[in-house]
């Protein structure tokens, strides 16, 4: 099946991550997965919603965004994008490619692994201290997500 990454079902995703609910008003990938489950969890040592996109009827990506940073903190939450390429280092092996770019107006950290149909991307981006993101897109297995989230 075109698109179809991991064979996991949302039964399946229910499953592995009981805490998931269905989302009101599900958000789209550029690649046309839809956004059909959601959750608020802990990832490493952060608050962290969670988004799962489906494509075709099967898991295509998981979207994992911590939500604990603060504006103005761009050393700071630096570090935090650092340390959860580390933790994904230490289960997945050295990324294949990491960038990393300070600058007063765009801050931006990114680090990529790609294991077979395991592609893992870790992205922290800061607009001017203000605009804040820190996120991990994971495309893999969900059970081993499930046990390592």
């Amino acid at each position: 099946m075109a698109g179809r990454q991991f064979g996991d079902d949302a039964p399946e995703v229910q499953q592995i991550f009981p805490g998931v609910t269905r989302d009101a008003n599900p958000g789209h990938l550029i690649n046309d997965a839809t956004e059909d489950f959601a959750m608020d969890t802990q990832a490493a040592t952060h608050a962290a919603h969670v988004n799962f996109y489906f494509r075709e009827g099967h898991l295509f990506e998981v979207l994992i965004n911590i939500t604990d940073l603060s504006s103005g903190s761009t050393s700071f939450n630096m570090e935090q994008a650092k340390e959860l390429s580390a933790l994904v280092s230490r289960k997945y092996g050295e990324p294949y490619n990491c960038e990393i770019s300070p600058s007063p107006v765009l801050s931006k950290y990114e680090c990529d692994w790609i294991q077979g149909e395991r592609n893992i991307s870790v992205l922290y981006m800061d607009v001017a201290g203000d605009a804040v993101v820190l996120n991990v897109a994971y495309k893999g297995n969900a059970h081993e997500l499930g046990n390592n989230l």
